[in-house]
Order: C-alpha cells, then structure tokens, then sequence
C-alpha cells in the first residue's frame, strides 16, 4: 500500500478506465485511490466524476458490510462527508427515477450526499428511451441492458436533446416530451404491437407507476407529472460543471475519473455491431468529464487476468466453450443459483474440464468456463446476467494499451489459483471468406497479430494461445510481487512483454488492501 501512496502521491489527476469489456473491477481502483488522496495523503478535497454511460453501469461498494449498487451517481459519494465532491458530468445519460432512487438509499444509509453535483447539460433517459430500447428487436439481438442509454444518446447525436436542465424549466420539458412521444408514434406507426408495448411498460424497473396508453403507447401526462415530481429532489444538485473544472484546474485540485463499460465495447473502439454508444476509451472519458486529455497527469488501465469477461452478445475469440457459452448465457432466465443447482461445484466442473467430459456434446471448456464464473462470482451488478468467461487475450490487451496508454491494474489474478495450465491468447487464425482489410487481402489461415475490431472478421477468429503452468498456492494473502508464486510472475511478465504494457498493481482478493503494487 505505500507503495501506491507515494504513485499517487505525485499525481494529482487520475482516471481509471476498462481495458477490456467491462466488469473488471475499476471501482475497487477508484475507492482506494479517493481513499488515500483524502486519509492518506490528506488532499481535503477530492473530486470523483464520471464522464460517460448511464445507468447501463453498476459499480458496488460496501458500506458497513452492507453493498450498495450505484448506477449513475459516482462511487465516491460514499466518502461525502469526508471531503469528496462527486459530480455526474455532460457526458453521462441521466435517468432521473434511477437518480433520485439511489439518492434515497444513501439517505436510509445515513449517507451524505450534499456535495454531489448533476451537469445541466447531461442527457436525460425518459420511460420513451427506456421503451425504445426493449421493444427494438436489434438491441435484444445485441443484448443491451434496456435501460434505454442507446435512445438517450441518439437523440443526443440526432440534435433533439432532452437536458437534465430541461428539469429547472417545466413548461420546456413538457413541449419536449410531448415532441417526444409524437416522435416514437412516427417511428413506430399506428399499427405497433400493443400487448408487447404494455408487457414492456408494466415491468418494475420503470417504478410504480403505468406508463402504458393503448392509443400513445406512452401515457405523456403520466411521463410530465413524474418527472416533475423527480426534479424537485434532483434540482438543488444541477449545476454548469464547467465551471467547478474551471476552479479545479485554477486551484490544482485532485480528481479521480470513474470510467464506465469497457474500451472494447466503447463506441469509437469497440467491436462493431455490438457497443455501447458512448466512448469508453480513457480520453472519451476525460471529455465526457468536461475536462481535456492533457488535464489528466496518469490513466489506469484495468484488466482482468489471467482471463477475462464479457457480457452480452458480440465476437469474443477466446470464450470457455465459444459459441455453446454464448448461448448459455443468453438465456434470459440464467441465474447464479441455476448454474450452481444445474451443474455443482467449481471443483466438479474443473474435473469435467480436465477430463474432457462429453455429456452434453459441448467442448470441455464449456465446464471450465461455467466454474470461472462461479468463482469469480462473474454475473452482472447491474442486470445479474451471467457474464461469459474466456482466456486472457493479448491481441486485445496490446490493443487497449495502445489506446488507453501503458499502466495496467491486473485484476481477479487469484480466481485463476488451482486451473492448469493458463492458456494466454498471443494472435488469431483467420477462419472466414476472403476480405480485404485496410488494403490487406486476409485469407482462411492467415495469422492475425493486431486486434481488428470489426466483428464479421472477429467471429473468424480462432485463438491461437501460448500454454503456461498454472499456481496452487493461495495467493489472496500476498502482499509484494516476490511472495506470489513463480508461475505467477512468468505469466505477468509474458502480459507485458505482449502488450507492451507495466503492470503496477496487481489485485489478488476483493479486500481493498489485497493488493500488489510493483
């Protein structure tokens, strides 16, 4: 830990993004970086932001062995009263039940929340975009989270906004929401299905009220009135950001950028078809802040190793079981407690792996891939779906590195203890027809060493791995680099001679100290 405290001690602007698809724990990162700047290092103040998505993310903190599930307001809310100011910033979608929802929780927690701000200029989510986003046959296809963040952010980019600051202005917002519903009505003709409008509508995430009208689709007056009825909380919080990153650039303060989803399924480098649309790369991150790349002294990049995850669907090369575990884990009524019922233990699915057992004609690391999960407690915090598990790929590492820049956070090192051998992806073998690629002709065969994120060439893409020996010993008590095992340190030092990368720290147990800082 001191040796983190002194990293940090010369930096005074941080953010931590995903390197992969998301889910690699950059809220244990931001946590422990807002907790040294303000008890460590006493900074006084500290500024946590995030930049992008919505409540499409879901980043768990624990507060008083109670876990606490925050979709839009930052994590470092939890550390209010102490010192840290959190603010949502003009890049985040905001829906405003969802806000005013974890608002309440903080408060039932005996949380402060008095320092938290909100941009003006941040996206609404409305029940239409939430609508639009579960009754769109090509989300499900793409396996959103239906929260409605695509809709928001395509009104965005369409040039039909519906600010947070249309919340300070009621008879605005009304006009708004009604041109909105007009909009959907266009888009979806008078002929829409009705009684898959109101299944949609009448699901618990959109609150106690029914939104569902059989002539409108939506019930605008019902949409008016509760989102009056959320600004009166949300509307002390509102402010014009650019003014609080102003005065932090002025006065030099602290600030920790919490990212969102992952580089891999951003929308500027993400694998294609299949995205989320914001940008989840380290500068989209800091632009969606309000502040420039050059604001920022260091980016942390988090990375699962060694193996990784991904949540909905979309090309991942080196899945456990490849498209079988696609499959799997689409499967909407999937759950943590079927999987432990249907198939046991981690230890009785890691000895199915090791014994190739055919029993239900899939390959051996779809047994592999289900126990991974388990261990890694791998389902989503913000929809509970089970994430699908694979293999490091370094391909895509060296990739993130060349984007996000050179420090890497290793994270859930220790869920890999026991497995042998670990299988490391260093390149593909393209397996599809003929294409021409940036004016390179790729045929069946080819050798593939740099990531290509078009999807109808990933899908082609079969992993061509480096096998390493695996470790026994328990690592989650390891507290410097040269207590981890031999294996260990060789697959680390193979990650960065691959991705060109440095491992600082690497994380081997949930506990915020169960950390290795190199």
């Amino acid at each position: 830990m001191e040796r983190l405290i002194e990293i940090l001690r010369e930096l005074r602007r941080v953010a931590i993004v995903c390197n992969q698809w998301g889910d690699t724990g950059k809220g244990k990162l931001v946590e422990l970086a807002i907790y040294i700047y303000l008890y460590e290092l006493s900074r006084g103040v500290v500024w946590c932001f995030r930049g992008t998505g919505g409540p499409n993310a879901g980043h768990t903190n624990v507060v008083n062995g109670h876990k606490v599930i925050l979709h839009e307001i930052p994590s470092g809310i939890m550390h209010d009263a102490h010192g840290c100011r959190s603010v949502i910033g003009p890049g985040v979608v905001v829906d405003p039940r969802v806000t005013v929802v974890e608002l309440n929780e903080l408060a039932t927690m005996g949380l402060s929340t008095d320092h938290l701000s909100i941009s003006h200029e941040a996206q609404l989510i409305l029940p239409q975009h939430i609508f639009l986003d579960r009754y769109d046959p090509k989300t499900k296809k793409i396996g959103t989270t239906g929260r409605g963040i695509g809709p928001a952010y395509d009104d965005f980019v369409g040039r039909r906004p519906i600010f947070v600051n249309d919340l300070l202005n009621p008879e605005r917002l009304e006009a708004k929401i009604r041109a909105k519903n007009e909009q959907l009505l266009q888009l979806l003709g008078g002929s829409f299905d009705r009684a898959l409008a109101e299944d949609i509508l009448i699901d618990p995430y959109f609150g106690p009220e029914n939104f569902f009208n059989p002539d409108t689709i939506i019930d605008v007056d019902k949409v008016i009135d509760a989102c009056r009825r959320w600004a009166e909380p949300l509307r002390r919080y509102i402010t014009d950001v650019s003014v609080l990153v102003r005065y932090i650039m002025e006065h030099d303060e602290t600030v920790v950028a919490e990212g969102a989803q992952g580089l891999l399924l951003g929308i500027r480098h993400g694998t294609t078809k299949f995205q989320t649309p914001s940008d989840a790369s380290a500068a989209g991150l800091i632009l969606g802040c309000g502040f420039q790349p050059q604001d920022f002294d260091h980016v942390f990049g988090i990375a699962k190793a060694p193996y990784m995850t991904r949540v909905g669907a979309g090309p991942f090369p080196t899945e456990m079981g490849g498209a079988d575990s696609e499959k799997h884990c689409a499967k909407r009524f999937m759950t943590r407690e079927l999987e432990e019922r249907t198939f046991g233990s981690f230890e009785k699915l890691y000895a199915q792996y090791k014994e190739g057992a055919p029993a239900l004609s899939v390959p051996a690391e779809y047994y592999l891939g289900i126990g991974v999960r388990m261990e890694g407690e791998e389902f989503g915090a913000t929809t509970g779906r089970p994430r699908r598990t694979g293999w490091l790929d370094l391909v895509a590492l060296k990739y993130a590195v060349e984007v996000n820049g050179p420090t890497l956070v290793l994270t859930k090192f220790d869920v890999m203890t026991g497995i042998d051998p670990i299988r490391l992806c260093t390149s593909y073998i393209y397996r599809g027809p003929e294409v021409n690629y940036a004016g390179r002709i790729l045929r069946d065969g080819d050798e593939i060493t740099d990531f290509i994120r078009f999807s109808e060439i990933l899908y082609n893409c079969e992993p061509v791995y480096l096998d390493m020996p695996g470790w026994t010993k328990d690592i989650s008590g390891c507290r410097s680099y040269d207590e981890l095992p031999i294996e260990c340190r060789n697959i680390v030092d193979e990650i960065e001679k691959r991705t060109v990368g440095k491992v600082v720290i690497i994380s081997v147990a949930a506990e915020r100290n169960a950390i290795i800082v190199r």
